[in-house]
C-alpha cells in the first residue's frame, strides 16, 4: 500500500500485482473454517497506526462477510483489492485536512467528501488489466453512498448500491468507530460501534448484510474487554461456546504488582453455570476500551 501511494504521490504509474498475491494468500486464509485467524488479527487494534491497519483491516473483514454470503475465492480476490485500495483517494487529500485533529470546516470536509471518487480516478490509472480494474472501480466509489443514497459523493447517483459496495461500507464504518483517530483518541468498543451501526440499518447500511456481519463477529467481537460483576475484567478470546451469543469465552487479566501491568490467567467462558442453582456464575457488568487501561489485546491474545 505504503508503495502504491509512493508512486502515484510522483505521478508513476503503479502496479498492483504484489497486492493481488497478498490478497490471494489472505483468501485461502478466509477459507479455512476451523481458525478465522485474520478475521480475529483484525479486530486487534493497534492505536497509532490506523493509517496503514485500516485498508487491510477492511479487506479482512470484507472478506469474512462475502465468505458468510457465499461469494465464490474469485469474487472475495475482487473484493479484497477493493478493500485496499477503497481509500486510495485520500493521497489527493492535504494532510493538514487528513490529519486535523479538530471539526473539519465545510471547505475542508468537500475535499474529504471527493475521496471516493479520487479513488476511482486513481485506481483507473494503476498498471492492471482492464478486466481487473472494472471489477474494482465500483466499490470504493460507493463506500460512503450509505444504503438510501443520502450520502456522498452527490453526484445525483440513483442505482442501487451494489453486493460489494454495501460490504465494503459495513467493514469501512466498523473499522474508523473501533479505531483512534487524530480527532478523537481512543475508538469505541466493539459492542457500541456494532449497536450504533445498527441504528443505522437499512438507511446507512444493508439490513440484512449488516445483520450477518453482527453474526459473524458476536456481539461481543475478539478483543472486547469486558467488566463482570465479580469484579474481574477478561478480553473476549472466543465466540460463545453455546448458542447464548452475550456469553463469549474470555482471557481473564490480573494486575501484576511487581510489574507494574496485566497478566494473563485463567481462560473463563461465561456460559458457565452453578451445578446446584443453574444460575450463571458470572456475569457481564460493561464493556470497556482497552486504551483505558493501556491494554493492547494483541499483546494478549497472540501469545
Amino acid at each position: 500500500m505504503h508503495e502504491v501511494a509512493q508512486k502515484i504521490s510522483l505521478s508513476n504509474r503503479a502496479g498492483i500485482r504484489k497486492a493481488v498475491r497478498v490478497i490471494q494468500d489472505m483468501v485461502e486464509e478466509v477459507m479455512l473454517q476451523d481458525k478465522p485467524v485474520l478475521l480475529a488479527a483484525s479486530t486487534l487494534k493497534v492505536y497509532d497506526d490506523y493509517t496503514f491497519t485500516h485498508s487491510v483491516n477492511v479487506a479482512i473483514l470484507s472478506m469474512y462477510l462475502g465468505k458468510q454470503i457465499g461469494l465464490s475465492k474469485k469474487s472475495l480476490e475482487s473484493l479484497g483489492v477493493c478493500g485496499l485500495f477503497h481509500d486510495l483517494g485520500k493521497i489527493l487529500v492535504p494532510p493538514n485536512i487528513l490529519n486535523k485533529p479538530g471539526k473539519l470546516n465545510d471547505n475542508e470536509f468537500s475535499k474529504i467528501k471527493w475521496h471516493p471518487f479520487n479513488s476511482v480516478r486513481l485506481i483507473t490509472k494503476l498498471r492492471a488489466t482492464r478486466e481487473r480494474k472494472a471489477k474494482i472501480i465500483m466499490a470504493p466509489f460507493e463506500h460512503h453512498l450509505k444504503y438510501n443514497l443520502t450520502g456522498y459523493p452527490d453526484l445525483g447517483w440513483k442505482k442501487p448500491l451494489t453486493l460489494f459496495g454495501r460490504i465494503l461500507a459495513i467493514a469501512d464504518v466498523y473499522d474508523a468507530l473501533t479505531s483512534a483517530r487524530v480527532y478523537r483518541p481512543e475508538g469505541l468498543s466493539p459492542d457500541r460501534a456494532l449497536g450504533l451501526m445498527l441504528q443505522g440499518s437499512g438507511t446507512d447500511f444493508d439490513p440484512i448484510a449488516l445483520k450477518i456481519f453482527i453474526n459473524m463477529l458476536g456481539i461481543y467481537p475478539v478483543g472486547t474487554l469486558l467488566k463482570l460483576d465479580t469484579e474481574e475484567i477478561g478480553l473476549v478470546s472466543d465466540k460463545p461456546s453455546t448458542e447464548a451469543l452475550d456469553r463469549p469465552r474470555l482471557i481473564k487479566l490480573v494486575w501484576d504488582e511487581r510489574n507494574g501491568g496485566f497478566t494473563k490467567a485463567e481462560e473463563i467462558d461465561l456460559s458457565d453455570c452453578d451445578p446446584k442453582t443453574g444460575a450463571f456464575l458470572r456475569n457481564i457488568e460493561e464493556s470497556i476500551h482497552p486504551a483505558h487501561y493501556g491494554i493492547q489485546p494483541a499483546q494478549f491474545l497472540t501469545s
